[in-house]
């Protein structure tokens, strides 16, 4: 991985949902053990991690490593009827967690579960655009995951969030931004 040289950013370590508080010392034997120039950020899925005492155990953790807690929201797969809210959590097997935006690290890395409607990821993106301009305003250099149950949708939705966060700050052309908006579909 160290061959991408400066465009490698963070691993990402998902946890399992049955990963609970009793083997954080597990995780701090693999950042002991873990290269402090690869940078990585953990998503815990445990409800342990978004109570207290555990979330603040863990939160003081990363900070010591400087590793990011990974801020996943998976709310836009609980909007629609009850069908459309049955397949897509089936689809994506994602814990109902409540969102935590806690920064550990000097990076901030959201994880944004999109919905294949864009009408219902609208409000919550322009709500991330606006988390996401602060920490750009501090200095946080952000990374977004952004995917859907249905991947088709996916660069839709990474587009429409890039777009949110450059009309409030201003970011860099993508490297792979197409003069001709065809060009743009990924899958």
């Amino acid at each position: 991985m160290r061959g991408l040289g400066e465009r490698l950013g963070p691993m990402f370590l998902q946890l399992p949902p049955g990963w609970a508080s009793a083997r954080v010392a597990q995780l701090q034997a693999f950042l002991d053990f873990w290269p402090r120039e690869l940078r990585v950020a953990v998503e815990v899925r445990h409800p342990q991690f978004f109570m207290e005492p555990y979330s603040t155990e863990l939160n003081t953790l990363l900070r010591r490593y400087n590793v990011a807690r990974v801020i996943m929201d998976s709310r836009p797969i609980r909007i629609g009827s009850n069908e459309e809210r049955q397949v897509l959590q089936a689809r994506e097997r994602k814990p109902d967690l409540p969102v935590e935006l806690s920064t550990t690290a000097d990076i901030a890395f959201v994880r944004y579960i999109g919905h294949p409607r864009m009408e219902v990821n609208e409000p919550l993106l322009d709500i991330w655009a606006q988390q996401i301009g602060q920490w750009l305003k501090q200095g946080t250099t952000v990374y977004a995951f952004c995917h859907c149950p249905y991947e088709v949708h996916s660069p839709e939705i990474c587009q429409a969030l890039y777009q949110r966060v450059n009309a409030l700050f201003s970011l860099p052309q993508l490297p792979w931004q197409p003069e001709q908006p065809e060009q743009a579909r990924l899958f």
